[in-house]
């Protein structure tokens, strides 16, 4: 990791991944080895993310903390995802597994969700399980308030079709 870092153009953006490592790095393991139950190939994931995100820092902008936070949190989720499918790991339920966000008795959702089109599915993880507002949301993904409202909305619709198909109310 060191080397990828010293790496960085300016010291500015090198502090920045230095600060956001040391801020970041323990959650980002945390939801990674949640995702691949195995400690080695969580850290693996938080190497990948970070290399990753040294690579797209340039064209993003980050004006809050939260949204740095998300920003490192969704790519540890998708390189977990990518190692997990890499090296055939089952992971039942992406980018936040059920255990994590949902109650131990709530298998017809996790499932459900885990069937969502990845958009809506993180939309949904996005505001209900790690609280952002859509104001919120619509600052950190670059788009306007009435589309993220929309877009959780149609989230909503599809998983209550997917719960539907289960039998769920």
């Amino acid at each position: 990791m060191l080397q990828v870092i010293l790496a960085i153009d300016t010291d500015e953006e090198r502090e920045f991944f230095i600060a956001s490592y040391e801020r970041y790095s323990g959650l980002m393991f945390l939801v990674a080895l949640r995702m691949l139950e195995n400690d080695r190939d969580a850290e693996d994931a938080v190497s990948m993310a970070f290399e990753s995100a040294i690579r797209s820092y340039k064209r993003l902008s980050f004006d809050s903390e939260e949204k740095v936070r998300a920003f490192f949190l969704t790519v540890v989720r998708r390189k977990a995802l990518d190692l997990a499918r890499r090296r055939k790991a089952a992971v039942s339920f992406d980018p936040m597994e059920a255990k994590v966000c949902l109650p131990e008795d709530s298998g017809h959702l996790a499932e459900a969700l885990a069937r969502l089109p990845a958009r809506y599915r993180e939309m949904l993880i996005l505001r209900y399980a790690d609280g952002f507002e859509t104001h919120e949301l619509a600052a950190m993904l670059s788009m306007k308030r009435g589309a993220v409202q929309k877009l959780i909305y149609r989230a909503k619709k599809a998983l209550e079709a997917e719960l539907g198909k289960d039998g769920e109310a």
